[in-house]
């Protein structure tokens, strides 16, 4: 069908890799008509990096790119942290460049930058998007909850958990100062907070997204999915939630006569309605504020275009609706270049230096590479110690997609955006499961404290917290009214990153062995909880 036709991707074997899509956000083509991700992707890390510096020549010669982009992409975080500016224009060269090689192909088969695209408005002869809205049946909860362990926590026993968490080294302290400050309000609060937010979720079935915590509350969620399975489940169990569920439709929802219809006629596509998403999702509830929540994940090639998608959203919706109505939500990758604060970067070395005899022999690198001295305004200056968080094996791919997220939160937050961006865990999701390879190494990770995986219910629930208090936490990094002493320092306070930040050792060198360790059985959870 022509609609099936669109979701295709070819893919042709060149010198490099290559792929490529028939519609809406794509790779751009070579003289020859190929797509190399590769060029595409070190064009951007190019820019992002300055034309001309030693570092985007470096990465320009590099002819063992898909092996060797971590030390470049390490690098350029180096450059960042330099100061707060430098990271500004990291980041804004970076997302210029993106916006000038991809592409959107229009209905009609024609080619323009994606730059053009953002305020073109819906395409000539596409149908827009129509809009159904399910009432939950059920009552509001009165207060934050977490499934974990077979059971549910909340109030102070879960204050009390999360701090265990950050002793143990998964977390950051302003994860459980987060959730005490979520305690503290009341049914009413709840009510008034769900008059004010609607949370527009991109890859709203996501195992990771916020939706079920927070219909459970009473809020409005916009769900912004493809058709299929896993859409229609969340539809038909609104009879057992609470709030309301925003979804949009291929036609009228009058011409739906009855729920079959409506299921057949709902969802959308990042990648392929993205002009037409923009203008749905820009005009909706202007009285109250949207949170765009960025979490759709693709595999290879399409991830880096579904994350694109969805920056482009973003930046349109942003544009389209009046200043002040619109935060930004991601969930950040810990396996990516980062810095943290001082505090981690000496338990780092620290635990390193104090390495048993079983890490010698596993030939486990460190994971304290020296820290940059960043100036900081006011003449002051701070240490900033990168961590070189990447796998190999995950490829620049996943590097470009998750790296444009943190680029965007920082560039929108220094223009007075609200923007909630935490690290995620490693989680049990059946994205990360059904690899039996991946499975293991998961697992095999938590040899290494404080390494621990968790499940995705508990996280995408802690989370759904820490993006709320993000949103209404006057003192929040994420206010851009509080001053920061660098850009960074908005992913610092709140991180849940399951412990690679405190890890002696890099996330590439324990790999093999987390496999190995995984694959003879290994297990832990992190505690057991006390009856």
């Amino acid at each position: 069908t022509p609609d099936q036709a669109c979701h295709k991707h070819r893919v042709c074997s060149t010198m490099s890799f290559t792929a490529a899509s028939d519609f809406g956000v794509v790779w751009p083509r070579d003289a020859k008509g190929r797509v190399s991700t590769t060029d595409v992707g070190k064009r951007v890390w190019v820019a992002a990096a300055g034309e001309g510096t030693a570092l985007a020549d470096a990465i320009a010669q590099d002819q063992k790119w898909r092996w060797q982009y971590p030390e470049h992409l390490v690098q350029l975080a180096e450059q960042a942290c330099r100061t707060p500016e430098a990271a500004l224009e990291v980041a804004t060269r970076g997302l210029d460049a993106l916006y000038s090689e991809f592409q959107f192909v229009k209905p009609d088969g024609t080619r323009v930058p994606l730059a053009e695209m953002v305020d073109s408005g819906p395409q000539p002869g596409v149908s827009p998007l129509y809009t159904t809205i399910l009432e939950g049946r059920m009552s509001a909860k009165d207060g934050p909850d977490v499934p974990y362990d077979e059971r549910r926590i909340k109030d102070e026993r879960l204050v009390a958990k999360l701090k265990q968490w950050v002793d143990y080294g998964v977390a950051e302290e302003g994860i459980y100062r987060a959730m005490a400050s979520m305690n503290k309000l009341n049914a009413s609060d709840f009510e008034a907070l769900a008059e004010k937010f609607v949370f527009v979720l991109l890859g709203a079935t996501s195992e990771m997204g916020p939706a079920t915590t927070l219909l459970n509350m009473g809020f409005t969620v916009v769900c912004v999915a493809r058709n299929g399975r896993k859409l229609t489940a969340l539809m038909k169990r609104m009879d057992k939630l609470a709030g309301e569920l925003v979804v949009p439709l291929s036609k009228p929802q009058r011409e739906c006569r009855d729920p079959n219809a409506l299921f057949e006629a709902a969802g959308a596509d990042l990648l392929t309605q993205t002009p037409e998403l923009i203008e749905w999702i820009s005009g909706l509830f202007p009285d109250k504020t949207l949170v765009l929540d960025s979490l759709a994940y693709l595999d290879g090639e399409a991830g880096v275009r579904v994350c694109v998608a969805m920056d482009m959203i973003a930046t349109g919706v942003l544009r389209k609706r009046k200043a002040g109505t619109t935060a930004l939500a991601y969930l950040l990758s810990p396996a990516t270049a980062y810095p943290t604060d001082a505090e981690s970067y000496e338990k780092r070395a620290e635990g390193y230096e104090k390495r048993g005899w079983s890490a010698s022999l596993m030939w486990l690198s460190p994971n304290h590479r020296p820290p940059v001295e960043c100036e900081v305004p006011g003449g002051g200056r701070i240490r900033m110690p990168v961590v070189d968080g990447f796998i190999t094996a995950q490829g620049p791919n996943y590097a470009l997609s998750k790296t444009l997220q943190q680029w965007r939160a920082m560039v929108e937050r220094s223009r007075g955006v609200r923007v909630s961006a935490n690290f995620a865990p490693p989680c049990r999701t059946d994205s990360v499961m059904h690899s039996k390879t991946v499975a293991c190494a998961i697992e095999g990770a938590s040899f290494f404290v404080p390494n621990m995986a968790f499940s995705p219910e508990t996280a995408s629930s802690v989370l759904t917290w820490l993006m709320m208090n993000d949103l209404i936490n006057p003192t929040s990094p994420s206010n851009p009214e509080v001053l920061l002493e660098h850009p960074f320092c908005l992913f610092w306070d709140s991180a849940f990153h399951g412990g690679g930040w405190n890890c002696p050792y890099s996330a590439q060198s324990i790999g093999v062995p987390s496999f190995v360790l995984g694959r003879i059985g290994y297990r832990k959870r992190l505690d057991e909880e006390d009856d």
